[in-house]
């Protein structure tokens, strides 16, 4: 079995289990959230601040709680990965968090690289379809992942800027347009643009002729309560790419189309 939990803008519990002839699907076994935004908290007061102590304390709780869990489920050592993104990798305090966790719990932090980040999520789609060809977008808290993704007879291929990362996950747009909202258009509009030159560097131009020809899917990795955002993702998408039709993908299993 594998165990393995993420920090990012939540942090996410699971317990998968790695025995044949199952184990190119990896099953689920068990798994739970913890109710902390790690994203939120370093910006609660405005500008951004160090992880506050509670939060911490808070975090180590919940992972000795779950290597309870683990014992219970007779998990190998050796198979337990701890995995952070984005709010940890970023947060000012960052050493001094993982260092604390590793005191409680004995268990050392991965951090995972942003292309890495993009890369991993984009596996789990072209494991879950026949073939695929179009856009993975997997949108977090602090960032979203944007990698163009093709499968061919088995094989996996990636654009050739293969996964890349943008400052623009659903609680760090949000956070964006609530202060540019507060200085009226010309901020507004100064994020618009931000927005779709951060888009121009995936090279979506080089896949606009295949998009007017043939229906161009992108597929999102989302939670529900980052839907919104990906509405707005939608919207720049549709301006700046012109495909015909995506696939809203989200984590608790309900399909959208657009």
């Amino acid at each position: 079995m594998l165990i393995s939990f993420t920090f990012s803008n939540g942090i996410r519990f699971s317990i998968s289990d790695l025995s044949p002839p199952t184990a190119r699907n990896i099953p689920t076994l068990y798994q739970d959230r913890a109710a902390i935004s790690l994203y939120d908290v370093q910006y609660s007061s405005g500008p951004k601040t160090p992880i506050p102590v509670e939060t911490i304390q808070n975090i180590c709780a919940s992972l000795l709680k779950f290597k309870c869990t683990c014992e219970d489920f007779e998990v190998p050592q050796k198979n337990i990965r701890v995995l952070a993104t984005e709010a940890t990798r970023d947060a000012i305090n960052s050493v001094e968090f993982r260092r604390q966790i590793i005191e409680a719990t004995g268990w050392e932090v991965d951090m995972l690289p942003k292309v890495e980040e993009g890369r991993i999520g984009a596996m789990g789609v072209a494991s879950s379809f026949r073939s695929i060809d179009g856009l993975v977008m997997d949108l977090g808290g602090g960032s979203t992942q944007i990698t163009y993704l093709q499968t061919r007879r088995g094989e996996v291929h990636f654009g050739s800027g293969g996964s890349v990362s943008l400052p623009f996950g659903a609680a760090a747009l949000l956070r964006r347009m609530n202060a540019a909202s507060q200085h009226g258009m010309r901020a507004m509009a100064a994020l618009k643009k931000s927005r779709r030159v951060s888009w121009q560097r995936i090279g979506a131009s080089k896949y606009q002729k295949k998009s007017r020809e043939t229906a161009f899917p992108c597929f999102f990795l989302v939670e529900v309560s980052e839907v919104g955002a990906t509405c707005s993702w939608i919207n720049t998408l549709s301006i700046h790419t012109r495909f015909l039709s995506s696939t809203v993908s989200v984590l608790n299993q309900t399909c959208f189309k657009t």
